[in-house]
């Protein structure tokens, strides 16, 4: 075969990484072009030379010393070898995307249970360390693309993500609901733990950008989650309502009794007596033997008599027997009452 006296890249494609000259035929006075954003390496049965940097190169025996050494070239000489010339492209690859072709089951730390969780991302990377590259992922292959990359690498971007978002969502407490909110966090911390890996192929993350997590919504532990979250939220607003419920129970129960429980509701107790069984200020509830505390105002204390406050326990124990007053709230009643 011809030698060749003019080596340099000779394809458009942008998504190559890595492409190997189609000739090994050489010699000591071959020129090697390299452009912009690319390193050369020349490998002859295991030994390379390079890398060779953007510009113009005259192989030699000066810049080939270990190839030289092998084959017992002449020095200065305008002598043939063979060797193969492996280009390798230094530019940024930014539109590759990730995602996980399967959910990762995930427990989730306030809830305690496993969710299947989906995860989709864009991110971009660079050739750090071309060598190790060659020797570590092309082998004898003639080409290497970023997307071939983005393939091989997969399994290790899931399983890495995977650590990292359970290790993130057990030391904060994180809901994986909640995950959503989190994504710029995982997007800067998850590249630390990949490159950790990759750099031992010579390729390096540039940029990660987690574009969504979320739980398969078919999936029957969802379903059940969601509608426990869903109870319990009806009870909390249940909740937050029942105080006022049950005074307007009370009251409007009391509106309809002509006694002296009735009274007592009417004449101003009632607000007194609402506020010390929902939560509110006890102070002038039935303080009826505590005259230096009670204000003037018959609005807010009434003064009773025993057989007065023996009927107004009957009367309250029948509100507690139709279910308007609890055991608890007689009871406080009570003992306010005979105090």
């Amino acid at each position: 075969m011809a030698i060749i006296d003019l080596v340099k890249w000779d394809t458009n494609n942008a998504r190559l990484l890595v492409w190997k000259f189609p000739s090994t035929e050489l010699s000591t006075w071959t020129q090697l072009v390299v452009n912009d954003s690319q390193e050369a390496w020349l490998v002859h049965e295991g030994n390379y030379e390079g890398p060779f940097e953007a510009g113009r190169h005259v192989l030699s025996t000066e810049n080939l010393p270990g190839i030289s050494a092998a084959l017992g070239l002449p020095f200065g000489q305008s002598t043939p070898f063979t060797s193969e010339v492996w280009f390798v492209s230094k530019t940024e690859v930014l539109d590759l995307k990730w995602g996980t072709t399967e959910p990762m089951q995930l427990m989730d730390p306030v809830y305690g249970v496993l969710l299947p969780v989906r995860a989709f991302s864009q991110y971009g990377l660079r050739v750090a360390d071309s060598r190790r590259l060659l020797a570590k992922l092309v082998g004898t292959a003639s080409m290497y693309t970023a997307d071939q990359l983005n393939q091989n690498f997969r399994g290790t971007i899931t399983s890495r993500t995977k650590s990292y978002i359970s290790d993130l969502i057990i030391k904060q407490k994180i809901p994986i609901f909640e995950l959503s909110a989190h994504l710029d966090e995982i997007s800067e911390g998850l590249p630390v733990m990949l490159n950790a890996t990759l750099a031992d192929y010579g390729v390096e993350i540039v940029r990660f950008n987690l574009m969504s997590v979320s739980v398969s919504e078919e999936d029957s532990s969802v379903r059940k989650l969601k509608d426990m979250l869903t109870d319990r939220a009806k009870l909390a607003v249940l909740g937050q309502h029942y105080q006022q419920v049950r005074s307007f129970d009370v009251l409007d129960g009391a509106a309809h009794n002509n006694g002296t429980a009735g009274a007592f509701l009417g004449m101003g107790g009632g607000a007194a007596f609402n506020n010390t069984m929902f939560g509110g200020p006890s102070t002038g509830m039935l303080n009826v033997n505590s005259p230096a505390s009670a204000p003037q105002s018959s609005a807010t204390s009434v003064s009773l008599s025993m057989p007065e406050k023996i009927k107004l326990l009957k009367e309250l124990g029948e509100l507690r027997s139709s279910g308007l007053l609890t055991e608890e709230e007689f009871q406080e009643q009570k003992r306010r009452i005979l105090a």
